[in-house]
């Protein structure tokens, strides 16, 4: 558990340095704020947590307007930072947890979910913390 809580820990770190890259990007107009016309995955950064057999992986994830993520899960916890636009996250078993620009999700390992993209679309800023070795998306189990 303390790996866990240990690697959380960089993750929320990685993340805000990411993050902070990103929105210098968006405020020196590196990015147009045209909305996205297809589905893009970007890996950032990726790398190995030290001491332990994780890895840590920052990608920016882009879908079009009104786009239906299929279902899955990841094999570890995820951080997903909502960049622009916006995106309603659908969890089996709960409520539908919609975030917009500027808001957050954590979710946990194996949590078997979809998602639905905004109306204007929506940019991701996503954090993966995995075993080395394991893909970063899984189809769900059932």
């Amino acid at each position: 558990m303390e790996r866990w809580v240990r690697a959380g820990a960089l993750a929320a770190q990685v993340l805000l340095a990411g993050l902070a890259g990103a929105e210098a990007q968006e405020v020196a107009g590196a990015r147009s704020p045209e909305p996205v016309t297809s589905v893009s995955q970007k890996i950032l950064q990726r790398f190995d947590v030290p001491g332990t057999p994780y890895e840590a992986i920052l990608m920016r994830v882009e879908f079009p307007p009104n786009y239906d993520v299929a279902r899955h899960a990841h094999p570890g916890p995820e951080a997903s930072f909502v960049l622009q636009g916006q995106c309603t996250f659908l969890f089996d078993g709960q409520e539908p947890k919609t975030r917009v620009a500027g808001e957050s999700l954590e979710l946990p390992a194996y949590a078997v979910h979809g998602a639905k993209a905004g109306p204007e679309g929506v940019v991701l800023i996503n954090t993966f913390i995995l075993e080395k070795g394991k893909p970063i998306s899984i189809p769900p189990t059932d």
